[in-house]
């Protein structure tokens, strides 16, 4: 009976075998059908031009786990290159730290406030906001394929909520803690010695904070705790969706529901505690030690967090929630120089002028909304508005999503003329990642102590006129002859505006940077289908193999 038992067994695996082979022949033959290009008839007499050029196309699959991992990597990165830098190169002092002293306990934020640690600091944070801006917008395509247009409206709306606070946080780099000293001190202490007419020597450093470093710690704060509601929101929303679409098993769901009842109890206790105290008329140890949780509410919040230490751990969830998506689960997206059934377009030129668009606008109402704009000296100083709040609080997160916009462009480029000339154009994918680093580079203008950032706005419009060069030389049918117009006018407004002290003339380079997509090629598109990754156990269930399951267990 056992050998009888063990034969059935051998047989079973055999048939598995083939079926599941016969029906990764048969998914492997379909597939290369569907992606192969389309030919020309065989009786075409006449010759066809680059763009008529049969179709090639480009793939590509977008998983949710990699971006995850990326979040996580380079926000821990930054998180440790900021600490060693604060420790080794600034003026740190935990006794006249301002979020030390505001709070009343360590806080590892505040590896992001000293100069010059706050340089690599914004650096990757602002890398890690965008990494999150790419994981929100495949949420959005996701919810797209798998549930339709009325579920993609609300995840629409949802998402656009979520992306507003991602972008907003990067203003705890605009609020400035440690203005321009030649020593990190506190606003007020010194100025107080000096009408009392003590020195340092005789006093030491007060430690009390004025009222303007209360009010800028609070605002510091407040972006933060923004960004913290929307993680929570993004976590909700996200898990709910695991919990439908990919979590199956009593036990599996159960374990995502305790998971997902810690994360939310950290992060909203976390949350909770750090908007009690902020909206407190004193910093945290003036008022504490004299209240008990009995006598207010906010005050269980306080005990709670304190004892259960949230404030150490509350934003750890943060980093973590995003892996509740499975590692196969993405986007698979198919992009073709002719249309596509259910595909769409994509102008790449427009996402530029989008983001150019963005540029310009904030740095013309930087020159309004600016009180202390000045002629600086051969210097651009419209681009100096970044580190002038409140202006900059608005300006940095427009910057940041002009940058978003900016790789989209660069990305739809890149692919649109490798479809066309039939190769990969590595050499436009190398000057666009270069773009990209000088744009982000002039966003670090927001630092109010990093004069050496506008380097990268002045290096930004050289290689914004060498792009538009770059373009014709690459397009079959460009002319690059435009393109030397364009740099001449460019070179033409940027000097004028350096090399006067007529103020209103800075604006002339902001409009040669609008006139961008007058001397590009012309306007082209290419095409985009979207799908979900390809899975193999869901191509085997589409292909309905049937599995023979044993009766019994076998003795393998």
């Amino acid at each position: 009976a056992q050998a009888t038992l063990a034969r059935d067994c051998r047989a079973n695996v055999h048939i598995c075998a083939l079926q599941i082979m016969n029906a990764c022949a048969q998914i492997d033959a379909d597939s290369k059908a569907e992606e192969a290009p389309l030919e020309a008839p065989a009786d075409s007499a006449t010759e066809e031009s680059p763009l008529e050029a049969p179709l090639a196309q480009i793939k590509l699959n977008l998983c949710f786990r990699p971006l995850a991992w990326m979040y996580l990597i380079v926000f821990f990165g930054t998180l440790a290159i900021s600490g060693i830098l604060t420790f080794t190169s600034t003026h740190y002092d935990a006794k006249t730290d301002k979020i030390t002293l505001f709070f009343g306990v360590f806080n590892p934020c505040i590896w992001f406030d000293h100069y010059p640690a706050k340089v690599a600091a914004t650096t990757g944070i602002g890398i890690f906001l965008l990494i999150g801006l790419l994981y929100n917008l495949l949420l959005l395509l996701n919810a797209q394929l798998k549930n339709g247009y009325c579920q993609g409206l609300w995840s629409s709306l949802l998402l656009t909520c979520v992306s507003f606070s991602t972008l907003i946080f990067v203003n705890v780099f605009t609020t400035n803690l440690y203005p321009r000293e030649p020593h990190r001190r506190l606003h007020g202490a010194h100025h107080t010695m000096n009408l009392l007419g003590r020195s340092e020597q005789q006093q030491g450093e007060d430690p009390a904070l004025s009222t303007a470093d209360q009010a800028i710690v609070r605002l510091h704060t407040f972006f933060y705790i923004a960004w913290l509601c929307g993680e929570f929101t993004l976590a909700v929303y996200i898990i709910n969706r695991s919990l439908k679409n990919y979590i199956e098993g009593r036990a599996a769901r159960v374990k995502a529901y305790l998971v997902f009842a810690i994360f939310s109890f950290g992060m909203l206790l976390h949350a909770f505690a750090m908007i009690i105290i902020i909206v407190q008329t004193q910093p945290k140890d003036e008022w504490y030690p004299e209240l008990s949780p009995s006598q207010s509410i906010q005050m269980w919040f306080i005990w709670l967090d304190a004892h259960t230490y949230s404030s150490f751990w509350g934003w750890l969830p943060c980093m973590l929630f995003r892996f509740a998506v499975p590692a196969d689960v993405g986007i698979s997206v198919t992009c073709r120089l002719g249309s596509m059934e259910n595909g769409f377009p994509l102008w790449p030129d427009r996402w530029v002028v989008r983001a150019i668009c963005i540029i310009a606008a904030v740095l013309t109402l930087g020159g309004v909304f600016s009180n202390a704009l000045t002629d600086q000296g051969n210097s651009f100083v419209l681009i100096s508005t970044l580190s002038e709040p409140p202006f900059s609080y608005f300006g940095a997160p427009a910057w940041l999503s002009a940058v978003s916009f900016a790789i989209v462009a660069v990305v739809g480029y890149f692919i649109q003329k490798s479809l066309e000339t039939g190769k990969l154009q590595w050499s436009l994918a190398v000057h666009g990642a270069v773009h990209i680093v000088l744009l982000y580079g002039s966003l670090l203008r927001i630092l109010q102590r990093a004069d050496f950032t506008k380097m990268f706005f002045y290096a930004l419009v050289a290689s914004s006129a060498l792009w538009v060069l770059h373009l014709h030389l690459v397009d079959p049918t460009g002319k690059p002859m435009m393109a030397v117009a364009y740099i001449l006018m460019g070179v033409i407004t940027v000097f004028a505006a350096l090399l006067t002290k007529v103020l209103i003339l800075h604006y002339l380079p902001v409009a040669w940077l609008l006139l961008h997509g007058q001397f590009v090629p012309s306007e082209r598109s290419f095409y985009i289908k979207l799908g979900e990754v390809d899975q193999f156990w869901k191509k085997l269930a589409v292909a309905e193999v049937d599995l023979p399951r044993a009766s019994s267990p076998c003795p393998l």
